[in-house]
């Protein structure tokens, strides 16, 4: 499972770029009250923030927690990455799932659009 989050409307079919990109292959399928904690160490998945599209610098570590989770419509959390030099960027998200086209996925499997809610 992937998620681009930014602060586009959901709505939008083409984006500037992600604000965050998180990506999860472990602990599938996912559900609500689930919380997915990725390490340096873990293979579970990933987590970046993003300059532009295709300039991300990678999380050494995240936490991930989803409140409530529904395949192929949407999900709400909250998500806090931890960057080098103790660095810690957190917000929620309220994500609504819109199909993005195959260009602009980069070749990636599953990519979600959402957009962080408001703090």
């Amino acid at each position: 499972m992937e998620m681009w989050l930014t602060t586009e409307p959901a709505q939008s079919k083409r984006i500037s770029r992600p604000d965050v990109q998180i990506g999860i292959w472990r602990e599938l399928p996912l559900h609500g009250g689930q919380v997915v904690k990725l390490g340096p160490n873990s293979n579970a998945g990933f987590a970046s923030r993003c300059a532009k599209l295709g300039d991300c610098e990678r999380a050494e570590s995240a936490t991930i927690t989803l409140n409530s989770y529904q395949q192929g419509s949407g999900a709400t959390g909250r998500y806090q990455l931890h960057f080098k030099g103790g660095e810690r960027f957190a917000r929620g998200f309220l994500r609504q799932m819109v199909r993005i086209p195959l260009a602009q996925r980069m070749s990636m499997s599953s990519v979600r659009l959402a957009r962080p809610a408001a703090q």
